[in-house]
């Protein structure tokens, strides 16, 4: 199972812009929504054990026979039900890099992978995660290797190039295509998809399926889409436009380099600094979610997809943060040694604060000092200890004991304040949010105030005079 993929927006707090996922980000789906609402109550019956209903609209649509169709839980349903099924070819091909879960699904039923005499091919097109559309020449030579080959179109609808469309497809004999509603209609998490190819492998394919795979809910959507005639990527001319003009733009960052595309979704590289390092810095700094496409077999820990969101202003904002990183890494010596004066100026100035305190005020008569503290200890143990064998062991136990119990105690307590410190790092009181900010907060105050109660250097001074 694919660990790591777009869209994971639930990893993260506060992601504004999300360029990770490859779904069409501005489809209108309050009139699917307002059907579904007065539909509602079709889950109270089971589905259909085989959506047959959908199917036979779909068949309508491309112009081929509903025994062409089988209508499927996503199109990732379809990529294990087709290995599955399959099994008996044994051997397998994929195209990379791709997809992780051609890979995946075949190596569940227990196929074996090879470069060349395969009898299985896996093929996505339009290519996920590059963007690259193979010609239908390109396709066909392909597929006269293989006893069958697998075409997964999810983006088909990404692209402006002809894609073989199913009706063309049915006439070879050993290709299938993986169709992605999904995709199509920007619905992920209705998970709708379907397989089209000829009849006895649709047939195949049906003798391993589930009954009841598809939900109610999910069939009603794919009718009510099918039958609808407004496509919900209206403008794919400005979408592909507009990918193109975000590319261009992060190509214009050193460090960035933005790979050629034919869909609206592209890889990237970027040096010194990985994609994970990347996305996190994105994610948590800016509210921005990329794609590591590091977990892509073939690609480097240096590669993230890019999917195109937000028009002009939106991705404007997108490119200096890449950039930002980029100028962290080369910088990252210089900002270790001032997070190291940072973090020693809070003590610089707890020492000085209680040095001030202890030399302007002394140490009054009705505070108790530490000291006597520690004294009253020292007598309470000597009195129960120093008697009897072994008096010079007992005493160091207690030594350690006393000088253990002060340190942890001083330590809890600094401890303590710099969480509450923390704590308040981001409110808006103007007493609080600077010193939280850096560092300071209540753990310096407390720090100040402890060495102003210990030092009594004042009252040493009087004694000697």
């Amino acid at each position: 199972m694919l660990t790591g993929h777009g869209d994971d927006t639930y990893l993260y707090k506060d992601i504004r812009i999300n360029f990770s996922s490859n779904i069409y980000p501005h489809a209108d789906l309050t009139a699917l929504e307002q059907h579904l609402c007065r539909n509602i109550d079709c889950i109270r019956s089971y589905p259909e054990p085989s959506p047959r209903s959908l199917e036979a609209m779909i068949a309508r649509k491309y112009g081929i026979e509903a025994e062409e169709v089988m209508v499927t839980s996503g199109a990732t349903d379809a990529i294990y039900l087709i290995a599955q099924a399959m099994r008996r070819l044994k051997t397998y091909h994929v195209v990379h890099p791709t997809f992780s879960e051609y890979d995946d699904a075949c190596r569940m039923f227990g196929y074996e992978e090879k470069e060349a005499s395969a009898y299985l091919c896996w093929l996505c097109n339009p290519n996920n995660p590059t963007g690259r559309v193979a010609t239908e020449d390109s396709l066909l030579n392909l597929s006269q290797q293989f006893e069958l080959m697998v075409v997964d179109q999810s983006y088909e609808d990404y692209t402006l190039l002809h894609l073989p469309q199913p009706d063309e497809m049915l006439r070879h004999g050993n290709i299938v295509q993986i169709h992605s509603m999904t995709k199509q209609y920007a619905i992920p998490g209705l998970r709708l998809g379907y397989i089209t190819g000829p009849s006895s492998i649709i047939q195949h394919l049906r003798q391993h399926g589930r009954p009841w795979a598809v939900n109610t809910l999910a069939i009603e959507a794919g009718k009510w889409l099918v039958a609808g005639s407004e496509k919900l990527i209206a403008d794919i001319q400005s979408y592909i436009d507009e990918t193109q003009r975000l590319r261009n733009r992060l190509n214009t960052i050193e460090g960035i380099t933005a790979l050629p595309t034919q869909t609206t979704f592209f890889l990237c590289t970027i040096q010194g600094a990985t994609a994970a390092e990347l996305k996190d810095y994105l994610a948590t700094k800016h509210g921005i979610l990329i794609r590591d496409a590091s977990n892509f077999r073939s690609l480097s820990p240096h590669h993230f997809r890019i999917g195109r969101e937000r028009r002009a202003g939106r991705c404007h904002q997108s490119i200096h943060p890449a950039k930002t990183i980029h100028q962290t890494k080369t910088t990252h010596s210089a900002k270790i040694t001032h997070s190291a004066k940072m973090m020693a100026l809070p003590h610089i100035l707890a020492l000085l604060a209680g040095w001030t305190l202890d030399l302007l005020l002394g140490d009054p008569a009705w505070l108790p000092h530490p000291v006597v503290w520690f004294g009253k200890m020292i007598s309470f143990g000597e009195k129960r200890l120093n008697r009897g064998h072994h008096r010079k062991l007992k005493g160091g136990i207690m030594a350690i004991t006393l000088i253990t119990f002060v340190f942890a105690a001083t330590y809890f307590l600094i401890y303590a304040c710099e969480s509450i410190s923390i704590t308040f790092r981001n409110t808006s009181a103007w007493y609080l949010s600077p010193l939280g900010e850096q560092g300071w907060g209540f753990s310096t105050i407390l720090s100040a105030i402890l060495i102003f109660y210990c030092l009594a250097g004042t009252t040493l001074v009087r004694e000697v005079r």
